[in-house]
C-alpha cells in the first residue's frame, strides 16, 4: 500500500514537472474548490520566451448551464465608475449571484469616465468603438472574439432608405465636433455640457420635441444631437423614428465601410470591445497597430495587463498579468492553452475579483476577495453570474430576445413568465404607464390592454377581463405569461424544452414584402394588393408599401375608392407631398367624389400650389353634367393655358374653350 502511494506521488510530481517545463502550471488553490464550484482560481507560472509571468487566474466552467457571463457597467450608467467588487455585486438579483469579474474595456479614467470601447448589454448596444476588437457572449453562452465595425443606422416613417434614412457617429458618447451626430439613451450619465446642437427627443418611437441646446433623454426613448440641417428636417414632431445597428467585419479601413460584409452578431447578448486580439483559433495573431492602436503603452511598453480567453474545453479564463507587453501577453495566453483570447484594459484598471469558494446561487456566501487588487475605480467589467435555475430563453421568429431582467419559471403558478415591455414592443406594440389609474397600457393598432401589477383584473379592447394570473413584479419589471402577449398581439407561442426556450412566431414581414413584389411583377395585382394590405396591419406607417399598394389600386386595378383610402394614409405621413396630392386629386375625381376633389384643389389654389393639372381637373368637374357651371369651367380652362401645361392639357383646354 505504501509503495503504491509513493509511486502515485512520484507520477504526480513528474506530471507537474512536465507542465513546468512546458511553461504551464495549473494548480487550484484548493482541490475541493474546482470540484464543488463551477468557478475557481489557479496559480500560473507561464513562460513567454524571455521570462515567466506569475499570476493567479480565475477559471469558469462554461459548460455548466447555470453559469452566465455578462457585461456590466458601473451603476448601470455609461459615464460612471465603481469598484469591481461593487460592479460584480450589482449583478446579483432574484435570478442569480455575481460571483467573479474582471475589468472591461478602456475608458477616460482621468476626465469624464466615458468608455472608449464597445459595450453591449442585454442585447442593447450602449457604446461603440471601431478600433480594436470585441469579445461577445451569445445568449447560449458561447464566447466569440471578432474584429467588428458597428454602424448606427436609422429610419423615419418606417422607411430605411433615402430620404428617410439617417446615421449617427456613436451612442452615449459626447463629442464637441460640430459635424457630429450623437445618440443618447437612458443609460447615459456622462458629460452634458451646454451646446449649440439641435436636440431631437424621441419617446416610444415618436418625435416629441425638437429644440436647441437641450440634453433631456426620455426614459422610454432617446435623444439625438446634431447640426446637420438635412438630418434635422427628417424629424418633425409627431413623426415615427427608430434606429438599429449593423455589425460589419472590420478591415480597419474607414473608407471601405460600405464594402465590408455583415457578420452575424444578432445572437450576442453581452460584449466588451478592447483589444488587440491575442490568440485566434489557437494561433498568436497580436497586431495592435493594425487594430489602430497608436500609444506606446499598447504597442511596445510593459505593464499590468488583463486578458480574457477560452480553452478548447470551454473554460473561461480571466487574469491580470504583471509586467508584460501586449506581444508577450499573447504568448502567455497561448501557453495557457487558450484558443481565443483578447487584451482588456490594463494598468491601474487591471483587476480581478472572485466570490468565496462554495458560494450558492442564492447568495448565502457571496463575500469574496480581490485576486488582483484594483488601482482605481473602473467603468465596466465582464462578470460571471451563478444562476439559481437554468436560464429561460425567448426567441422571436428564430432570433433570441434579450432582457435587462430575465424570463423565469414561476414556482407558485407553475408558469414561465416574461418581462412585459420588451416582448410587447418586439411584437409591434407601444407600452406606456397611466399614472392616474396606475395602469400599464399596451397598444397596437385597434388592439389595447390596460393592466395593473399584482392584479388579475384588466381591460382588453375596452371590455373588462380577468387574467389567468396577476401581473407579477420582479426585479423592478412587470411579468406576464408569454401566451397572454402572443394572443393579444398576434404571435403564436410555443415551448422548446430542450433549449428551455419560449418561441414566438409572427408573420415574417420581409417575406411578405418579397411575396407582394413578386406577385406584382407577375401581373397578379389583386393578390399583390392583398399581400401589401396584410403588411400594413402590423406596419401601419410603412410608406414604401403604401405607395406600392396605391399604384396598384390607381393605375393597375382602377379601384379608385381604395386608392383614395391609401392616399389619405400617405398624406397623414407626408402632408406636403404635392405629387401625392395631385394623384390623390385624380383618384377622388375618378371615384366620382367631385366635392372632395374641389375642396382639395381649392386648398392647393389658396396656398399657391395649384398647377395646370389641377386647373384642368376643376375645369372637367365644372363642365360635367352634374356640376354644370360654364363660367367656372371657362375660368379654370383659361388658367390651364397660362400655367405651363403639357401638350395634352393644352389641347384639352383649347378644345373645350373653342366649343364653348
Amino acid at each position: 500500500m505504501h509503495l503504491l502511494i509513493k509511486v502515485s506521488q512520484v507520477i504526480a510530481r513528474l506530471f507537474v514537472l512536465t507542465l513546468l517545463f512546458a511553461g504551464v502550471t495549473c494548480l487550484p488553490n484548493t482541490a475541493s474548490a474546482a470540484a464543488a464550484s463551477p468557478y475557481w482560481t489557479t496559480s500560473e507560472a507561464i513562460s513567454y520566451g524571455s521570462g515567466t509571468a506569475k499570476f493567479t487566474a480565475i477559471r469558469v466552467d462554461l459548460s455548466n448551464p447555470n453559469i452566465q457571463v455578462v457585461s456590466a457597467i458601473a451603476g448601470d450608467k455609461i459615464g460612471q465608475t465603481a469598484a469591481l467588487a461593487e460592479i460584480v455585486a450589482g449583478e446579483t438579483d432574484a435570478d442569480g449571484t455575481g460571483v467573479a469579474g474582471i475589468n472591461g474595456t478602456f475608458f477616460n479614467a482621468y476626465t469624464d469616465f466615458q468608455p472608449t470601447g464597445t459595450v453591449i448589454r442585454n442585447g442593447e448596444v450602449q457604446h461603440i468603438s471601431n478600433a480594436g476588437s470585441v469579445l461577445g457572449v451569445t445568449g447560449s453562452g458561447e464566447i466569440r472574439i471578432d474584429a467588428m465595425y458597428t454602424r448606427i443606422i436609422g429610419g423615419t416613417l418606417d422607411q430605411w432608405v433615402w430620404p428617410y434614412a439617417w446615421e449617427a457617429w456613436n451612442i452615449n458618447h459626447w463629442y464637441a465636433d460640430d459635424k457630429a451626430t450623437m445618440l443618447f439613451d437612458a443609460t447615459y450619465a456622462g458629460p452634458k455640457p451646454a451646446h449649440a446642437f439641435t436636440s431631437i427627443e424621441v419617446t416610444d418611437g415618436v418625435v416629441t420635441k425638437v429644440g436647441q441646446g437641450g440634453f433631456t433623454i426620455p426614459a422610454n426613448g432617446y435623444l439625438i444631437l446634431t447640426k446637420d440641417a438635412t438630418l434635422i428636417a427628417k424629424f418633425p414632431v409627431g413623426r415615427t423614428a427608430e434606429y438599429d445597428f449593423k455589425y460589419l467585419a472590420n478591415n480597419y479601413n474607414p473608407n471601405q465601410v460600405t464594402q465590408q460584409p455583415e457578420i452575424g452578431w444578432e445572437d450576442v447578448k453581452s460584449a466588451l470591445g478592447a483589444g488587440p486580439v491575442l490568440v485566434k483559433n489557437g494561433v498568436v495573431v497580436v497586431d495592435p497597430a493594425r487594430e489602430h492602436f497608436t500609444e506606446p503603452k499598447i504597442l511596445t511598453n510593459k505593464g499590468q495587463r488583463s486578458l480574457v480567453g477560452v480553452t478548447a474545453g470551454r473554460q473561461l479564463v480571466m487574469a491580470s498579468v504583471p509586467s508584460v507587453s501586449v506581444a508577450e501577453l499573447a504568448v502567455v495566453a497561448k501557453n495557457m492553452g487558450l484558443v481565443n483570447a483578447i487584451n482588456f484594459d490594463g494598468g491601474g484598471s487591471s483587476t480581478t475579483w472572485i466570490a468565496n469558494a462554495g458560494v450558492t446561487a442564492n447568495g448565502t456566501s457571496a463575500a469574496g476577495r480581490y485576486v488582483s487588487p484594483p488601482g482605481r475605480k473602473i467603468s465596466n467589467a465582464l462578470v460571471v453570474r451563478l444562476m439559481k435555475d437554468k436560464p429561460v430563453h425567448v426567441s422571436l421568429n428564430g432570433r433570441e430576445l434579450f432582457f435587462d431582467a430575465d424570463p423565469y419559471r414561476n414556482s407558485q403558478y407553475g408558469r414561465v413568465l416574461v418581462p412585459l415591455r420588451k416582448i410587447a414592443v418586439s411584437l409591434g406594440a407601444t407600452v406606456s404607464f397611466d399614472a392616474a389609474s396606475q395602469a400599464i397600457v399596451i397598444s397596437k393598432g385597434s388592439t389595447s390592454a390596460r393592466l395593473r401589477t399584482n392584479d388579475r383584473n384588466a381591460v382588453i379592447n375596452g371590455a373588462a377581463s380577468v387574467l389567468e394570473l396577476p401581473v407579477i413584479t420582479r426585479n423592478g419589471r412587470a411579468y406576464v405569461p408569454a401566451r397572454f402577449l402572443g394572443d393579444l398581439l398576434g404571435a403564436a407561442v410555443g415551448w422548446d424544452g430542450a433549449s428551455n426556450t419560449v418561441t414566438l412566431t409572427m408573420a415574417n414581414q420581409e417575406a411578405k414584402i418579397s411575396e407582394g413584389l413578386a406577385l406584382e411583377a407577375a401581373g397578379r395585382f389583386e393578390d399583390a394588393a392583398t399581400a401589401f394590405e396584410s403588411i400594413l396591419v402590423t406596419e401601419p406607417a410603412n410608406l414604401t408599401i403604401m405607395k406600392r399598394l396605391v399604384s396598384i389600386y390607381h393605375a393597375k386595378l382602377s379601384r379608385y375608392v381604395d386608392a383614395v383610402r391609401v392616399y389619405r394614409m400617405i398624406l397623414t405621413l407626408e402632408p406636403e407631398n404635392l405629387t401625392v396630392m395631385t394623384s390623390y386629386a385624380w383618384a377622388l375625381y375618378a371615384s366620382g367624389d367631385y366635392a372632395g376633389t374641389v375642396v382639395l384643389i381649392q386648398g392647393m389654389v389658396d396656398k399657391g400650389q395649384a398647377n395646370a393639372t389641377h386647373y384642368g381637373i376643376l375645369g372637367a368637374i365644372y363642365s360635367s353634367f352634374s356640376w354644370k357651371d360654364p363660367v367656372k369651367a371657362k375660368q379654370y380652362y383659361q388658367l390651364v393655358l397660362t400655367s405651363n401645361p403639357s401638350a395634352a392639357e393644352k389641347a384639352a383646354a383649347e378644345k373645350w374653350l373653342a366649343a364653348n
